[in-house]
């Protein structure tokens, strides 16, 4: 689907810009109107032919520049297509710190706006809360001397409670106290207004969560890990109330180093009761980190995906420690590269595009 798009897209910019030169072909040559003296017309068509020389050099030139582009997008795509299938779906190394965050769940994104005297941000240090939690975040403010904030919580279009506001080296720290069973609607929204001498005061707001309680999935233990051939075996046992399909994730760190190393993922469906689901790191993942272990399993989402009859989505978040998972010699692993042959598929014909 993802290369039809994109064959399609590069075709449609092509010919796009085709047409364009051609428009400009078009200025730059307008039709030669016929006139009544030989000797003026026969000048014209003296002067044009040098111009129609140049003008089908520079399409030659155009066309030229436009094949060359097309095929270093494709080179492009193609060698970040097979940068990404070097590793399983399943089991993602964790490049850097935006890579991690991207992976943790519960993440808030920061809200922000701009003003004639500086930019103001907003963000909660999560998305979801339970009712019986303090709701926490910071309001970040840029360029302005003087600045008066309030943050308050607000629930159908009525204000719950206002936020105690403190100073923290850059940024305005607020923290509400648990709404307990004031907090009624699946999502609440949190207001910041920031106001200035002189200037119009501004408003920015986002929304949390309220994080249920699921006793459809319930979380067993980290069973423990074997090497399987080319994976690290993580054995999970889960209860779930309802079969259907399901999703977990979880993130992979150093035991020694707190590290991040490896982004685990797997997608099943399961029959009602108690069973057991395998997150799997493949070895060239791990080499790719080189850390043979131990580890330590955190970060843990498991959620039912939507289906029949209502299509909701249940998500639990484990709230567990990280949990120890123990590592092998990289020489106990099956030495060999991940390959899937659609990928594989994909990339010869990617290549062969940019050809």
């Amino acid at each position: 689907m993802f290369i039809r798009f994109f064959a399609v897209l590069t075709a449609g910019l092509a010919i796009g810009l085709l047409f364009w030169l051609k428009s400009i072909q078009s200025d730059m040559n307008p039709p030669i109107a016929e006139v009544s003296a030989p000797l003026e017309s026969t000048a014209q068509i003296q002067v044009s032919e040098p111009v129609q020389q140049r003008l089908s050099d520079g399409n030659s030139q155009s066309s030229e520049v436009e094949a060359e582009f097309e095929a270093a997008q494709l080179d492009w795509v193609a060698d970040d297509f097979a940068l990404q299938t070097q590793f399983p779906e399943q089991s993602r190394p964790i490049t850097d710190a935006s890579s991690l965050k991207k992976y943790l769940p519960n993440q808030a994104s920061p809200i922000s706006r701009k003003t004639p005297v500086g930019e103001i941000e907003l963000k909660t240090y999560k998305y979801r809360y339970r009712a019986d939690e303090r709701i926490t975040g910071d309001v970040r403010v840029s360029g302005t001397l003087d600045t008066q904030l309030s943050v308050t919580l607000v629930q159908n279009g009525v204000e719950l409670a206002a936020a105690t506001v403190s100073t923290a080296n850059d940024a305005y720290q607020f923290h509400f106290p648990a709404l307990n069973d004031r907090w009624s609607a699946e999502q609440i929204l949190v207001v910041a207004k920031v106001s200035s001498p002189g200037l119009e005061a501004k408003t920015l707001s986002t929304p949390v969560a309220k994080q249920q309680t699921q006793t459809s999935i319930q979380f067993g233990e980290v069973e423990g890990s074997y090497v399987e051939g080319p994976w690290l075996m993580i054995p999970v046992a889960v209860r779930v109330k309802n079969s259907g399909f399901y999703r977990m994730e979880a993130n992979l760190y150093s035991e020694d180093t707190g590290e991040p190393l490896i982004h685990l993922l797997n997608e099943v469906e399961l029959n009602a009761g108690d069973q057991t689901l395998y997150l799997q790191a493949h070895i060239r993942a791990l080499q790719a980190k080189q850390d043979e272990g131990d580890y330590l399993l955190s970060d843990i989402v498991l959620e039912q995906m939507p289906s029949p009859p209502d299509f909701t989505t249940l998500r639990t978040l484990v709230p567990v420690q990280p949990v120890s998972v123990r590592g092998y010699s990289f020489s106990d692993y099956v030495d060999e590269d991940y390959v899937d042959p659609d990928s594989v598929a994909r990339l010869e014909f990617l290549n062969a595009l940019s050809q």
